[in-house]
């Protein structure tokens, strides 16, 4: 009976010793300065981070893979509405394809596709990156390829939030609470009305 009692103990020590991992894993980078990347937007502009957006609030999705292009894919419509068309936020955003290994052979053909799947419209916030991918997966704990990864960095280029998977509006408010309103938002304007009441 104790053999029995002590083994459950044990069990459980470890499955909580593993449920208070996880929130670090996803806070792990919180704080590191993103790591230097460039590459090209599909309007062929030439892009590195941090230092292209330094001295702005920066939001970037990433993604390495075939499954999480397609979740990555879910946050372009609500990010396009909230930091694009009539931003709510002052953000720069990017989409990052990240292309690798033998993959890179194909690179090209890649960037053509997402050049026809997606609106031209978006086409200047996806930066397409070719190179090796060790360096990101370990600095930016991107340890699942077929999971987006998302971040939100302040002015000097430091992580300030870390999320990943597919949208939901708890994720999206997760980011946008830690960035200024843009001015004359609709956002503004609602919470003048609030002051009214």
């Amino acid at each position: 009976m104790y053999y029995i009692c002590s083994t459950i103990m044990k069990i459980l020590y470890w499955f909580i010793a593993l449920l208070n991992l996880i929130p670090f894993f996803s806070i792990a980078q919180v704080g590191k300065s993103f790591p230097v990347l460039s590459g090209t937007t599909l309007d062929n502009k030439n892009i590195t981070l941090p230092t292209s957006t330094k001295g702005k609030y920066t939001v970037l999705g990433i993604g390495y893979s075939q499954k999480s292009k397609q979740e990555l894919e879910t946050w372009l419509q609500p990010a396009f509405s909230t930091f694009i068309h009539e931003p709510e936020y002052e953000a720069q955003v990017y989409f990052v394809i990240m292309i690798g290994g033998i993959k890179q052979a194909a690179g090209d053909k890649i960037e053509d596709k997402l050049k026809k799947e997606l609106d031209p419209e978006l086409h200047k916030y996806v930066l397409v990156y070719q190179g090796g991918l060790g360096k990101y997966k370990d600095e930016l704990n991107m340890t699942d390829k077929e999971t987006p990864y998302f971040y939100v960095l302040d002015p000097q280029g430091k992580i300030i939030y870390m999320t990943s998977g597919v949208y939901t509006k708890g994720k999206m408010d997760g980011a946008t609470k830690l960035l200024p309103e843009a001015e004359g938002s609709d956002k503004d304007d609602d919470d003048d009305d609030d002051d009214k009441d």
